[in-house]
């Protein structure tokens, strides 16, 4: 086998410290080192060519693989450059030995002292450089000083209650250690940390647990009444333990399982059987014997459920054999309900008898949905069509049955004329009242003519606008300044101009009578209902009737005299602008004799 020397391995010849190998000897003679075996047991020494750091190891160590252990960070450089010292100067302050002889990640336990505290201690150096102080400083243990945290100094109150030396223990601990109570003498373990962290007290003071030194707070001290009922040893026990209990109850002898909270909370609770919330253990509160009747459309076994239960439970009607889900207490409390197909409020899903195809088989026709699935008088929308006209709406069934309009040919608002037929508008006023629809100041296809809302119109003859309701229209109402309602054109008559103030606008009233007097009284009176003052300017008489009833109509057709009022009052349709006095003198005095 060929032994191979240093020459063989240049990157290991270039580290060997040729000057400091030189004294090498084999068998007590001298020896050049490169006449020996790469992997020789002697140690020789080496410099490194990265950071020329000297340390010795066998040819054998280093042909191995072993390289400069400053480098990899396992010991301290040769001339210090990665000591603790150079690398961690503040961990140096506390460590207690020569911090440029030492790394500071060694895994060796070394050991410190706080510069803050003085506690000493002893950890590795590498669980300080991942961040780990002082122990006394973050309460972890005792200050070894001057025990400046211990239990004594930080909580001396919770200390008069620990059973040992406060002095030797600090207050935050995580073991359990022995305490005795300050005011009930009550003994127990706990963490500190539980005390001073979490703020528990003790337990016998909170009921949590019965007192050991006189049981004061035990059930048979505090709820003597309860413990006649308790299954148990009474004095081992608080009355108000989370936990559940057995009891018998005193009176009814009924046996159930509740917490002691339970049954001295806010919400006291006691037997069930008695308050009818379970079945007594020898069932007298049963469905079976309190409730008989209801018993026998009872789904399911009656001698193990009571009737007034708030669960909701499958029931079979004995009339109709409907089946349904209720509450034991919906069927046997002061509002007591029976079958709700009996009383028409659901479709009965044994056969149906009470669905609209079979009670109301006329409007099944109209019905735009499954008559089998719903009943005639449901308060339900529904949808209809008109078997007559073909209109689309939607209204209960209640309101078809209950109404009186049960019968298709009456039900429909459109075959009434209640609204305006959505198939094809047969009803509204453009077909039916065309020469209407012409003043209807909208669109005529969407409304019907005998509406009772007030809408605008305007007159085909003299242009002029008003409101009244369809009905009144369709009624023969046509237009109130066309119309001479009262006045006779064989007699004698007038034309009067009036002058009307409400305080703000001022405007002048025209018109024609043959009574002034009884005209001028009404037109005054009607318009102090609405506070506004009227004062007569002038009269005109004219022997022929005729002319003052044309001299009136040409007043009115002169569109740019007019004056539109808020008003709804008498005489509106004749108002006038104040200023066109002169105008309308003129007029007048045109039709007056010469």
């Amino acid at each position: 086998m060929t032994i191979k020397q240093f020459k063989d391995y240049p990157h290991l010849l270039a580290e060997l410290d040729m000057s400091k190998n030189q004294d090498l000897t084999y068998k007590g003679n001298p020896i050049n080192v490169l006449k020996l075996s790469a992997g020789t047991a002697k140690k020789l020494d080496w410099k490194c060519s990265t950071c020329e750091h000297e340390w010795k190891r066998t040819g054998n160590g280093r042909v191995s693989g072993h390289g400069c252990p400053a480098c990899s960070g396992r010991v301290v450089h040769s001339d210090g450059r990665n000591s603790m010292s150079n690398t961690h100067p503040q961990l140096a302050k506390e460590y207690q030995g020569y911090s440029n002889l030492i790394l500071a990640g060694t895994h060796t336990k070394l050991d410190w002292k706080c510069n803050t505290c003085e506690h000493e201690w002893i950890t590795a150096g590498y669980h300080r450089v991942l961040g780990t102080g002082c122990p006394a400083c973050v309460n972890q243990v005792l200050n070894n000083f001057d025990g400046r945290n211990s239990m004594a100094m930080t909580h001396p109150q919770v200390a008069i209650e620990y059973q040992g030396d406060a002095n030797l223990i600090i207050a935050g601990t995580n073991k359990k250690i022995s305490w005795k109570c300050v005011v009930c003498q009550h003994g127990w373990k706990a963490t500190s940390n539980s005390r001073v962290t979490n703020g528990n007290g003790c337990p016998a003071c909170a009921n949590q647990v019965v007192n050991n030194f006189d049981s004061r707070n035990s059930m048979i001290h505090t709820h003597p009444l309860l413990a006649k009922e308790y299954q148990g040893d009474a004095n081992l026990i608080t009355a108000g333990t989370g936990n559940k209990l057995d009891w018998k109850c005193s009176t009814c002898e009924h046996e159930w399982k509740s917490s002691g909270s339970g049954r001295t909370g806010p919400r006291y609770r006691g037997c069930p059987a008695c308050a009818n919330q379970a079945i007594h253990i020898d069932g007298r509160n049963s469905m079976a014997n309190t409730h008989p009747q209801l018993a026998k459309e009872y789904q399911g076994d009656a001698n193990l459920i009571v009737a007034g239960i708030h669960k909701r439970i499958d029931w079979k009607c004995n009339t109709c054999e409907h089946e349904w889900r209720a509450s034991g207490g919906g069927r046997s409390g002061s509002r007591e309900t029976g079958c709700p197909a009996c009383a028409n409020q659901v479709v009965n899903n044994f056969d149906g008898r009470n669905s609209m195809a079979m009670t109301h088989p006329q409007l099944v026709q109209e019905y735009q949905g499954d008559a089998n699935l719903v009943i005639a008088g449901t308060n339900q929308k529904l949808d209809w069509k008109c078997s007559i006209c073909y209109h689309i709406w939607n209204v209960s069934g209640s309101g078809r049955v209950n109404s009186g309009r049960a019968n298709s040919e009456t039900g429909c608002p459109a075959c009434i004329n209640i609204v305006v037929n959505n198939y094809d508008g047969r009803n509204s006023m453009a077909n039916t009242h065309p020469q209407l629809a012409k003043e209807y100041q909208g669109d005529a296809n969407l409304i019907i003519a005998g509406t009772h809302v007030k809408s605008v119109w305007k007159c085909s003859v003299c242009d002029y606008e008003w409101k009244s309701q369809g009905a009144n229209r369709c009624s023969g109402h046509g237009c109130p300044a066309c119309a001479k309602t009262g006045y006779d054109s064989s007699k004698i008559g007038y034309v009067y101009i009036l002058h009307y103030d409400d305080g703000v606008d001022n405007w002048l009233k025209c018109g024609i009578t043959n009574t002034p007097i009884k005209r001028f009284s009404r037109l005054t009176r009607t318009a102090s209902r609405v506070n506004i003052g009227v004062q007569p300017l002038d009269i005109y008489t004219f022997d022929d009737g005729w002319v003052a009833q044309t001299c009136e109509q040409e007043l009115l057709t002169t569109l740019e005299l007019r004056f539109n009022s808020e008003y709804d009052i008498d005489g509106k349709a004749e108002f006038f602008k104040y200023n066109a006095l002169d105008e309308i003198k003129g007029i007048i005095n045109k039709y007056q004799p010469n």
